[in-house]
């Protein structure tokens, strides 16, 4: 049944428009359905095969149209991805296809992985996690699988909470992920500003923030305009007590240690998304 696994991160979600808390309507006696309601905002969102998907159709519908490829609507986006889901790797560091198999990559990620270790379990939110496949480096964190797309054997496993949802609108409460990581991709984002915003929101004062992206990508994949690193330091230079970017092996690779409590704009809490897209 879905309702143990929603309750181990049920203090965590949020709302994807208003990041008001959850409340999840309990479903028939076979445990199948169900939905999530937000009171403040009054939406009723589904859980399909025991993932929820929090997708607010109106505001997603607004990002499709003013996309860089402007999109008809959630159907065209959610199909666009899908036809190019091979275009983004998302099999764990290491494996036997796409670029994790180079040995510089590997050790990258590792030294990310390896960050802060011995520190108490948290949360890691895997932006664009696709079939969950990282979620054996973060045993000892409750791992979140975010994306649009849920793969058909996509259902909750061990240790795993999806969530159908975009990462333009993040359907988690502010400051709750100790960890945040997205591989791979911002170049097949609606709206890059706004995701990163949420990324940071969603981030604990002290947090980190762990992104690789492709330096190119097949024109007809794109959705974001290319984003060179000068666009990343603009965007997190003011957020993170330390920042490091820098490119090699073809991707950009972007660190941000310690996200501050407050940034250097005077901004906090759920006022950074508003900073980030300045």
């Amino acid at each position: 049944m879905y309702l143990p696994v929603l309750e181990s991160i049920s203090s965590h979600l949020g709302c994807p428009r208003c990041h008001g808390p959850l409340s999840p309507v309990r479903p028939e006696p076979d445990g199948v359905g169900g939905s999530l309601h937000c009171p403040a905002c009054a939406e009723l969102y589904p859980i399909r095969g025991h993932v929820p998907v929090l997708l607010p159709e109106r505001e997603l519908t607004a990002c499709c149209r003013q996309a860089r490829r402007p999109l008809a609507g959630i159907g065209a986006w959610l199909r666009h991805l899908q036809a190019h889901t091979l275009a983004r790797v998302l099999s764990a560091p290491g494996a036997s296809d796409g670029p994790h198999q180079d040995p510089r990559h590997i050790e990258l990620v590792r030294r990310y992985l390896q960050f802060r270790s011995g520190r108490p379990p948290g949360l890691v939110l895997d932006v664009g996690a696709g079939g969950a496949a990282r979620r054996s480096q973060f045993s000892q964190l409750t791992y979140v699988a975010l994306d649009p797309v849920i793969p058909a054997d996509g259902a909750a496993g061990a240790g795993v909470m999806r969530l159908q949802a975009a990462a333009e609108y993040v359907p988690l409460r502010s400051r709750v992920a100790d960890r945040v990581l997205a591989t791979e991709v911002m170049p097949y984002l609606l709206d890059p500003a706004r995701a990163l915003a949420e990324m940071v929101r969603v981030l604990r004062p002290g947090g980190h923030l762990f992104l690789f992206a492709p330096a190119e990508v097949p024109a007809a994949a794109r959705l974001a305009s290319h984003l060179p690193p000068d666009w990343y330091r603009q965007q997190l230079a003011h957020v993170f007590h330390r920042l490091e970017i820098m490119e090699d092996s073809g991707f950009h690779y972007i660190w941000g240690w310690d996200r501050r409590t407050q940034t250097s704009r005077g901004m906090s809490g759920d006022q950074t998304e508003g900073a980030l897209c300045s």
